[in-house]
């Protein structure tokens, strides 16, 4: 029997609020033995009930989808089929509610129930427009984030997220995630049997310029920005399309080197994920046939970004390598447009350097290569 797993993270972190009404959710269809269902039309019934997992409905719908070529449905609650009332007229804020979810996955109505869990936030958002005396549901709410299967809400609430508990372990082939540090939302990829960011990252807790470098003391550049305004350099379009140059002092956060795999090293990435290390980059170039294939297949398309050439390049994973640049060695912003260097965590067998990853505009190589550790390099974070 096929069965599907439910992922409720999505569903907190996007909410529309045109009218009408609505917030997103989205799951992952595997069959019995595991595997990804891809490309295959699912019918779902959703039930807003009142009060308890078995209360009233107060509202149900109908969707129609067909997952993804990772086997990812995603679906506007409030939007669908066949609706029994009108989603926007919910008082969200009289009661609990919860969501329940049938689905068919041979895409007709012989629903059988997958779940019911209580929603927790959303009240807060769809009430916004009515509440007039809690500040919370004014504001709507400010960060989340997930630990193990506990989705943490910033006021103190949390979710036990259904289908990834230890004993039913089940992660996305792709989606995103907030890091609650500083709101920043990243879309991830899974390649292999690894999850890797999909984006740069952009933490950024300081700045300074091109003038100011160690391989000991942490700093946090952005390219071309020379000042140390955090806002101003946020506000550039470097820092919109590359995230952060670190160093790799700022990159380890206080770690020692590390050539394991998983490397063990957080760093400066968020929770729940790790710096990886050189052989976790091995890992990944040997998945797609090697050094001197991998970077067609992880670079982004086109020359929005990249310079011309960069021909012969799919995408197909994702991973949408982008050309950052470096702060090199000798305090110079190099490289923007040209290439994409990424730190990993382990030491070179040279004093001062670090095993390192580029991919260059007219080559679709992954290049294994030693930088300085004062040099600014881009990250690109490894799930743990």
């Amino acid at each position: 029997m096929r069965s599907l797993y439910i992922i409720i993270t999505v569903l907190i972190s996007s909410f529309v609020f045109a009218q009408p009404h609505a917030f997103k959710y989205q799951s992952v269809v595997r069959d019995s033995n595991g595997e990804l269902l891809v490309n295959t039309n699912v019918a779902f019934q959703i039930s807003i009930l009142k009060e308890a997992v078995d209360g009233n409905a107060v509202y149900v719908e109908e969707h129609q989808a067909t997952t993804s070529n990772y086997g990812s449905v995603t679906l506007e609650i409030g939007r669908g089929e066949n609706p029994t009332s009108d989603f926007s007229a919910i008082d969200w804020g009289s009661s609990s509610h919860f969501i329940q979810i049938a689905w068919d996955l041979t895409g007709g109505t012989n629903y059988e129930l997958a779940g019911t869990s209580e929603l927790l936030s959303v009240p807060f958002a769809l009430n916004a427009k009515t509440a007039t005396s809690t500040e919370r549901a004014a504001n709507g709410f400010d960060k989340v984030s997930t630990v193990g299967d506990t989705l943490y809400l910033s006021n103190g609430r949390w979710i036990i997220i259904p289908g990834i508990s230890e004993a039913n372990k089940v992660e996305e082939s792709s989606g995103s995630f907030i890091d609650t540090r500083d709101g920043n939302v990243y879309n991830y990829v899974t390649i292999g049997n690894q999850v890797w960011m999909a984006e740069n990252l952009k933490y950024l807790p300081s700045v300074v310029g091109s003038d100011t470098s160690s391989e000991i003391t942490p700093f946090y550049y952005v390219y071309d920005y020379d000042g140390v305004n955090i806002e101003d350099a946020k506000a550039t379009s470097n820092y919109t399309a590359y995230g952060v140059l670190y160093n790799w002092s700022a990159a380890m956060a206080g770690s020692a080197s590390s050539v394991t795999n998983p490397s063990g090293v957080q760093g400066v990435c968020p929770i729940g994920w790790h710096l990886p290390s050189d052989a976790e980059w091995i890992v990944l170039t040997d998945y797609l046939g090697g050094e001197n294939e991998a970077g067609g297949k992880l670079k982004e398309l086109g020359t929005e970004h990249w310079l011309t050439p960069n021909n012969s390049v799919t995408n197909d994973t994702g991973f949408s390598a982008l050309p950052g640049g470096t702060l090199y060695f000798d305090g110079t912003f190099l490289f923007e447009g040209i290439n994409g260097l990424f730190w990993t965590t382990s030491s070179h067998d040279i004093n001062l350097y670090v095993w390192s990853r580029y991919m260059s505009y007219d080559d679709n190589k992954v290049f294994r290569e030693p930088a300085s550790k004062n040099m600014g390099l881009s990250i690109r974070c490894i799930k743990n």
